[in-house]
């Protein structure tokens, strides 16, 4: 089932509860899963409904700020939005988190902030037990799926829902800004920050795929005029505002300590000093196209791997398993630098000298970093959106492209071209978070 069909089957659940957005996406990404993993995974959500059911209320003093941040990802795509914003923030404001995030590295230079862990206040009561079952019947039996996957979710939203409620209960903000509004546990705070009228705004999370598509939010704030008028052609709702991304921020400072990161890069990793560094950002796990799509990708590095003048180097999506990594390069590992999963992907990339992926948010993340950069879509998909083709990048769509363009050695024409195509996408490059708090401060100020 596609995603366009998926939601246009759901969107009959939304009518009677709007609510039920929250489980949306992440249902569809579990709807195939195995009927043992699914029954294991209702045991422990079950042991963990006990648990709290039983679990006294912690307490929470009454705090006020202008801001409240929300981010419930380590990711680069979630905590590395949020991040440059909270930074460049001075004005009083709280941070409020998950266990995932508050463990993360990532996590580490803004912690001195006034933090709060949602989880730390997960509570249940008897009246929640009628409300889990029931919904999860319903659901189960519209989508044709197992009560076994859909319970947990709502048990989720359930544990996540009561903790903000109370949370928020006791704040005093103006504004909730966050990096999404797809992802059940931010979905839920947009829902109840209304509740308290607090006003929200979403920073845009990918590049232009339905996925991206805002659900809930009031304020989406986007890169720049392309994305928001792809948005308006979706009809989406929300109040579209094209003031950039904070994610890139780092941008030109980066591109001015090049040289010294990329010292320290090759030193960390040990990479030959006289080979040129082919970069691949993966993400197989993305459900859009398929996994051949990946896969044929992967098996096409190939071509790197037998050129002598490169080091193959690859990093997989934070959320990604290792599964097609290992089944294609199986015979070729210790050819190839696997990143961890936290490397900082804007060292890694202005560290390379060619980039790839399929298609994602790294591609126009390379571009910032005018590197040449390339789309390979060695199935040759024609429904993948196009960074390339039209405009962009460069289009590799078969091994003979490839080998090419791994023996040029000037880039110029390239590079011009993907320079325009950032200028076009992006607004405030480099300083957008300045543009996007004084605009929040402006228009919602305490």
């Amino acid at each position: 089932m596609t995603w366009q069909t998926y939601c246009n089957k759901f969107e009959t659940l939304l009518q009677d509860d709007r609510e039920l957005t929250t489980i949306r996406q992440e249902l569809f990404f579990r709807i195939g899963s195995s009927k043992v993993k699914a029954f294991i995974r209702f045991v422990l959500y079950v042991l963990q409904f006990l648990k709290y059911l039983i679990k006294s209320n912690k307490k929470i003093e009454f705090i006020e700020a202008q801001n409240l941040y929300f981010i419930d990802s380590p990711t680069s795509a979630n905590l590395g939005t949020l991040k440059p914003l909270i930074l460049k923030d001075e004005s009083e404001k709280i941070i409020l988190v998950n266990n995932q995030v508050q463990k993360s590295n990532g996590f580490n230079d803004i912690k001195k902030n006034i933090t709060i862990n949602f989880q730390d206040f997960y509570k249940v009561y008897f009246r929640d037990i009628f409300y889990l079952f029931q919904v999860s019947q319903k659901i189960a039996k519209h989508m044709d799926t197992s009560f076994f996957i859909v319970f947990p979710m709502l048990c989720r939203y359930v544990f996540n829902k009561n903790s903000l409620e109370y949370i928020l209960s006791n704040l005093k903000v103006k504004n909730i800004i966050l990096s999404n509004d797809t992802l059940l546990t931010s979905n839920t705070a947009i829902l109840i920050a209304r509740k308290y009228n607090i006003n929200d705004y979403t920073l845009q999370h990918g590049f232009l795929t339905h996925f991206y598509v805002p659900t809930t939010t009031t304020n989406y704030i986007v890169w720049g005029e392309k994305a928001k008028e792809w948005f308006r052609m979706q009809k989406t709702k929300s109040n579209l505002l094209p003031l950039g991304t904070p994610r890139l921020d780092e941008v030109e400072s980066i591109k001015k300590n090049s040289e010294a990161i990329k010292n320290r890069f090759y030193k960390k990793y040990k990479i030959d000093r006289n080979k040129k560094l082919f970069f691949y950002m993966s993400h197989s796990q993305a459900p859009e196209f398929g996994r051949e799509l990946h896969k044929k990708n992967f098996e096409a590095l190939q071509a790197v791997l037998d050129n002598d003048n490169y080091q193959l180097m690859i990093k997989l999506h934070p959320s990604e398993k290792e599964d097609l990594f290992n089944e294609v390069f199986a015979e070729h590992k210790d050819k190839i630098i696997l990143l961890p999963k936290d490397e900082n992907l804007h060292h890694a990339i202005v560290s390379s000298t060619i980039c790839g992926s399929a298609y994602s948010t790294t591609l126009v993340e390379s571009m910032c970093f005018e590197k040449p950069t390339l789309q390979m879509n060695m199935s040759q998909i024609k429904e993948l959106p196009d960074y390339s083709k039209k405009e962009g990048c460069i289009a590799v769509e078969n091994i003979e492209t490839l080998q090419i363009i791994l023996n040029e050695e000037d880039f110029t024409n390239e590079l011009k071209r993907q320079n325009e195509y950032v200028d076009k996408y992006f607004n405030n490059l480099g300083c957008a978070s300045e543009t996007i708090l004084e605009y929040i401060g402006k228009n919602h100020a305490c």
